[in-house]
């Protein structure tokens, strides 16, 4: 493995890209939906930027990679386990299991620019844990509260208070985005969100995504969950 500041490590990672770019392309929103020109400025011209992140607007996606990689090397298996293992989600150590989706998401391109795209195909979880299938990022939470905010006024008038409603989520989300304030999610240990590209991102890219992305799925869980490494004994 590379130490951090080694730029064969920034070449590897980067793949062509400037690291600024690169980080540019991985994090959220920045704009409402009516602005994304802006957006696709913002994210270097990377028109399948996700909405949620890959990474928060404070991650740093080298020290990102490079924690996760001494993670597993720790545990005493690869990315390429890793990933081989995803293509199988049922196949889990005791005490783990797979759950489908209860909806359907739209496809994700690799923000690397290769040729990989990938649904939402489920969770794979602790037995006996809840999880609500879509993550619950910063959008939903103020949804649910504007929601409940504007019953009356929906109920009163549906067309004219739905547009009001999606016109106060914009402009929450644009409040908040400016902010770029970091998310922290204590879900490390109790489930896994799996897209059809994780394990391309993990085996060609050694990325789980950032610590402040919904989506991120914690290497050591997924170590733990598949009984791989040093778990394989256990």
């Amino acid at each position: 493995m590379y130490e951090i500041d080694d730029p064969k490590f920034r070449e590897l990672v980067c793949r062509g890209f400037s690291l600024e770019e690169l980080e540019r392309r991985l994090k959220p929103a920045l704009f409402s939906a009516d602005d994304y020109k802006k957006d696709l400025i913002a994210h270097a011209g990377f028109g399948d930027f996700s909405q949620e992140g890959f990474i928060g607007y404070t991650e740093n996606l080298l020290q990102t990679i490079y924690q996760d990689w001494q993670t597993v090397e720790k545990l005493g298996t690869s990315h390429k386990e890793i990933a081989d293992a995803l293509e199988n989600p049922r196949r889990l150590a005791a005490g783990y299991e797979f759950e489908e989706p209860t909806g359907v998401s739209g496809d994700q391109s690799c923000p690397w620019g290769c040729n990989k795209f990938g649904d939402h195909v489920g969770i794979i979880k602790k037995k006996g844990v809840e999880v609500l299938q879509v993550p619950l990022g910063v959008e939903a939470g103020i949804t649910f509260r504007l929601a409940m905010e504007m019953m009356g006024e929906l109920k009163k008038d549906a067309v004219a208070g739905q547009k009001e409603f999606v016109r106060r989520i914009d402009e929450e989300m644009v409040r908040i985005r400016k902010e770029k304030k970091p998310v922290k999610l204590k879900t490390k240990f109790l489930y896994a969100p799996l897209t059809g590209l994780l394990p391309h991102l993990i085996c060609k890219h050694h990325f789980f995504e950032g610590r402040e992305s919904p989506y991120r799925t914690d290497p050591e869980f997924l170590i733990r969950a598949f009984g791989l490494g040093i778990y394989s004994r256990r």
